[in-house]
């Protein structure tokens, strides 16, 4: 699984948050975490005995965490690493990083801007891949 986790993901630096974001939530769906960025620990139930719950949503929440943080940069690792969910983990990168600032912006249009149109040939794969950067 950590094979999967580094050669799908990228590690994300904070500018990449656009691109990260959509694979890491993908690899956390595909190895049946993603439940545990969007649903709160189970409280305890003194009616039903759901302990078998909450000690498979902690280890789901570890598996979550871990994952998260092996794809982040020392710098936003240290920013997280006192949160204790997968979630808040989640909820703060989005929160720091969701919302594309000016220098992300100007990467996208120059990146857009790089992209050559091929005299001869079909414009249409250039055509995407300028598309995508509005995404």
């Amino acid at each position: 699984m950590a094979s999967l986790l580094t050669n799908l993901i990228p590690i994300f630096t904070g500018a990449n948050w656009l691109a990260w974001y959509p694979q890491m939530e993908l690899f956390l769906m595909a190895q049946g975490l993603y439940h545990i960025i969007n649903n709160e620990c189970p409280l305890p139930n003194e009616e039903d005995d759901n302990t078998t719950n909450i000690t498979e949503w902690n280890h789901h929440n570890t598996q979550a965490i871990s994952n998260l943080c092996l794809r982040l940069t020392p710098n936003i690792l240290a920013k997280v690493l006192s949160k204790t969910t997968a979630s808040s983990i989640w909820s703060s990168l989005k929160e720091e990083h969701g919302t594309p600032g000016i220098a992300t912006t100007y990467t996208e249009f120059k990146a857009m801007l790089d992209t050559p149109i091929p005299s001869h040939e079909h414009p249409a794969p250039a055509s995407s891949k300028i598309s995508a950067h509005f995404v």
